[in-house]
C-alpha cells in the first residue's frame, strides 16, 4: 500500500536502498542524508522535516528521551514512527509496508504531535506523550 503522507528516513532507520524500495512502492520518502549532513544536531532537522509535513521514522529513542529532542518534537508537531524492534533494514521496510493502511488511518485521523511505536508485525501502537505547554 502506498502511503499518502511523505516520510523522512532518519539515518539509524534507512538510506539510499531503503528510500528506493519504499519509492518503487510509490511512497514519497526521503533519507537524512539527502537533506542534512550527517552531524545535524537533532532539535534542527526535527524542526525542518515536521514544519515540511513529514513523517519522521526512525530508531532514535533519544528523541523522546533528551529534553531538547523531546522539545523540539512538541514543538514542531512532529509526526513520529519509532521502529521498537532490532533487525536488518530490510524488516523496518517491511513492517512499514504491512502497517501501511493502519498508519495512514493514524495520520488522518490524530493531530500531532504524534508517536506511533512500530513494531515487527507491522502493528502500530500510539505512544503517550507529555502535554506540550508543560515541556516548552
Amino acid at each position: 500500500m502506498t502511503l499518502a503522507w511523505p516520510v523522512f528516513l532518519d539515518r539509524c532507520v534507512g538510506g539510499r536502498l531503503m528510500r528506493a524500495r519504499l519509492a518503487e512502492s510509490g511512497w514519497d520518502v526521503l533519507s537524512h542524508d539527502e537533506v542534512f549532513v550527517h552531524t545535524a544536531a537533532d532539535p534542527d532537522w526535527i524542526a525542518t522535516v515536521a514544519a515540511a509535513g513529514r513523517v519522521i521514522v526512525t530508531r532514535d529513542k533519544n528523541i523522546r528521551r533528551k529534553p531538547e529532542n523531546l522539545r523540539a518534537f512538541l514543538r514542531a508537531g512532529a509526526r513520529v514512527v519509532f521502529v521498537v524492534f532490532q533487525g536488518p533494514r530490510r524488516a523496518y521496510e517491511d513492517a512499514l509496508l504491512k502497517g501501511a493502511r493502519a498508519l495512514q488511518v493514524l495520520l488522518d485521523t490524530r493531530e500531532p504531535p504524534l508517536a506511533v511505536a512500530l513494531h515487527r508485525s507491522g502493528r502500530l501502537e500510539l505512544l503517550v506523550l507529555p502535554d506540550a505547554a508543560a515541556e516548552a
